[in-house]
């Protein structure tokens, strides 16, 4: 499977070079070194596939099967570099440097991202985010005259975690602060909304102070990140709320939804003075993590595959999720 998959990556048939790669790393007896060539052969593939966020984990992963491996060090900083990543980025480089046996290359690589943000600035076509999403939410940012940011919590978590019930607990609090809240979900019929407008506890949950945005039909991370910005900005603009929860879907990597408040249009604006990630939080599913991670089955397997391309693996996804997080919320303990 794997020589299948290499074929295929050469001439440029990249979905089924990740099909063929995973199959290969179902059928993988348990040697670290081929086991970490895969992953960064996946990391590899999904980079071509503009899955950056999914290129980094497996790349991760090959660096935790051979930390002396230069290969996996280089795979991560280019999937950090391709976010726009740079210190993060810089930062992986310089592990490899002290932990991998070859170095050389590495090496090239420092050298080139030193000077690789300000080749991109001046840049003629930057790969960036399109200018008239950033600067349609600033215009609204600027004309209500808002002269702080908005800081924000992403509230990640596998499908069943338990961010649901986080959120709804989040709502029906007695804290002081109002809440503004975004909630994602894949299905046509928004159930994590209607859940949470539902009852807690016996209890109507009031919406007096918070105010709730659905965000239907795709993934806040991918194909929804210009209206997450226009949402950001309709209630950051309204000056009312002292907090903004998004909620993403079971499905989604937390780092491109945090990247989108970050990452400068063609004219170099950001959200970055009007909304910050103040943090990332992942709810984790305790009674079902050990069992998740002895398996190997892809989203796929489980028919929650966000595109007809989508082939990451169940447990990549959580590793990212975890990885990616600064507060874990350990659910169903």
């Amino acid at each position: 499977m794997k020589q299948a998959g290499n074929a295929a990556f050469e001439r440029g048939s990249f979905v089924d070079a990740l099909q063929y790669y995973h199959l290969a790393l179902k059928d993988e007896t348990g040697n670290q070194e081929d086991t970490a060539k895969l992953y960064s052969n996946l990391s590899a593939t999904s980079a071509k596939l503009g899955r950056y966020a999914a290129a980094m984990t497996e790349a991760a992963a090959a660096i935790r099967l051979q930390p002396a491996w230069h290969k996996g060090y280089l795979r991560k900083s280019h999937a950090l570099i391709c976010l726009q990543l740079y210190t993060e980025a810089s930062e992986v480089i310089e592990q490899g440097l002290h932990r991998a046996k070859s170095t050389a290359s590495l090496l090239e690589a420092k050298e080139a991202l030193q000077d690789l943000p300000s080749k991109l600035r001046h840049s003629k076509k930057p790969k960036q985010q399109p200018a008239s999403s950033i600067q349609a939410a600033l215009s609204k940012l600027q004309a209500a005259g808002i002269d702080k940011a908005l800081p924000i919590t992403v509230l990640s978590g596998f499908l069943g975690a338990g961010k649901t019930t986080l959120l709804k607990r989040i709502l029906s609090s007695e804290q002081q602060l109002k809440v503004a809240v975004i909630v994602n979900d894949m299905a046509e019929i928004n159930i994590d909304a209607e859940l949470v407008r539902g009852r807690a506890g016996g209890q109507e949950v009031q919406l007096n102070q918070e105010q709730l945005v659905e965000m239907t039909n795709g993934c806040i991370c991918c194909t929804l990140r210009d209206d997450l910005l226009q949402e950001v900005a309709e209630m950051a603009s309204a000056g009312k709320f002292d907090y903004l929860v998004i909620e993403s879907t079971g499905i989604s990597e937390p780092l491109p939804v945090a990247a989108t408040f970050y990452m400068p249009d063609a004219s170099g604006n950001t959200m970055e003075g009007y909304a910050h990630v103040d943090t990332m939080v992942t709810v984790v599913d305790a009674s079902n993590l050990m069992n998740t991670f002895d398996n190997h089955d892809l989203l796929v397997d489980r028919h929650l595959e966000s595109t007809d391309t989508d082939q990451r693996s169940v447990v990549n996804l959580l590793i990212d999720q975890i990885e990616f997080a600064d507060v874990l919320v350990l659910n169903k303990v």
